[in-house]
């Protein structure tokens, strides 16, 4: 509840920048029309956690909710490289706020709020757009009884709450994300490395629409009835990608590349399509998608190496759409 009277008291506040007043307007509106606020529970398992230390500014807890462009990673070769990804979440709050909790391996819990508002003046005082939610003392809540009872983990790994977001938007948004989810990790599902729970959980899932290797094949067939992928910037269906790597009469090539090593490359023919490879390093996310003259196939490219992923990794952008060697300068 702090956080929130906190949060309208800032956003009521902006009323002072005449020449911008449609400054946070929509947060306005929500906080002013709302006696409830939803959220979005977003929680990995099977994972590190995130780490915190006072004062160390080189953890991954911190990098997440105080830094800015910062990315502290655990492992080399990791996803963000820029530390951009969080603003996702912030993109998908109405209201702009987070809160934020974690368990590392060690059972090392934290929590804390974070809402990135706008700059404002209050009685001629000059404050931050930035606000957070802490043990009162600029540190995140570090005992667990004192964490709120949704945000508890007890198992490694982190929970996010996208806070602002109503039951019924969300329930239009259900099959929505689960297209993303194969659009975008069809791959890491397939080969066993992923699984995701759309509205549920593992421990509570009667409605939850399960993506796993053995559901996968079903739910492609369900969400992309056509194997059919067109030649535009932004349109992508996975099927014809997925088919390739489990359907194809053609045995997938592999070679030893001087520069990123070890490769894999997948094929299927299929008649209306014009030949696309999707791009994928040891994430197995997919990053681009490419025109090649070749006839009529669609293809998946692997890398999953480690001294690939790294060299792969530095030629990603911080969107994580192309590999570019600029970015390695």
């Amino acid at each position: 509840q702090d956080v929130f009277e906190t949060a309208a008291l800032a956003v009521l506040a902006l009323n002072v920048y005449e020449s911008d007043p449609d400054a946070c307007a929509a947060m306005l509106d929500y906080l002013n029309n709302t006696n409830k606020v939803g959220f979005i529970r977003v929680s990995d398992f099977n994972t590190k956690g995130m780490d915190y230390a006072e004062g160390a500014t080189d953890k991954t807890f911190y990098a997440f909710v105080r830094a800015a462009g910062v990315s502290v990673k655990q492992a080399e070769g990791a996803g963000g490289s820029f530390g951009f990804g969080k603003g996702a979440f912030f993109v998908m709050s109405p209201i702009n706020t987070l809160l934020v909790s974690t368990c590392n391996k060690e059972g090392k819990c934290h929590f804390e709020g974070v809402t990135r508002l706008c700059s404002h003046v209050i009685d001629g005082k000059k404050y931050s757009h930035m606000g957070f939610y802490d043990n009162n003392d600029g540190q995140p809540v570090n005992q667990i009884d004192q964490i709120p009872l949704p945000f508890r983990r007890n198992v490694s790994g982190t929970s996010i709450g996208i806070m602002g977001i109503d039951r019924d938007k969300w329930n239009d948004s259900i099959n929505e994300l689960a297209k993303e989810v194969l659009s975008n990790f069809f791959v890491a599902i397939l080969k066993g490395k992923l699984v995701v729970y759309v509205d549920g959980n593992q421990e509570n899932h009667n409605k939850a629409v399960i993506i796993n290797r053995d559901t996968i094949k079903s739910l492609m067939t369900k969400y992309f009835p056509t194997t059919k992928d067109i030649k535009r910037k932004g349109s992508f269906n996975p099927r014809p990608y997925f088919e390739a790597m489990t359907e194809s009469e053609i045995p997938p090539f592999t070679a030893e590349l001087p520069t990123v090593g070890h490769v894999e490359l997948y094929f299927k023919e299929f008649e209306n399509n014009v030949t696309q490879v999707i791009f994928l390093r040891k994430l197995l996310m997919k990053v681009f998608r490419e025109s090649r003259s070749l006839g009529n196939y669609n293809g998946v490219f692997i890398c999953e190496n480690e001294t690939g992923n790294k060299i792969l990794g530095d030629m990603e952008d911080p969107e994580h759409k192309t590999w570019d060697r600029e970015q390695c300068k």
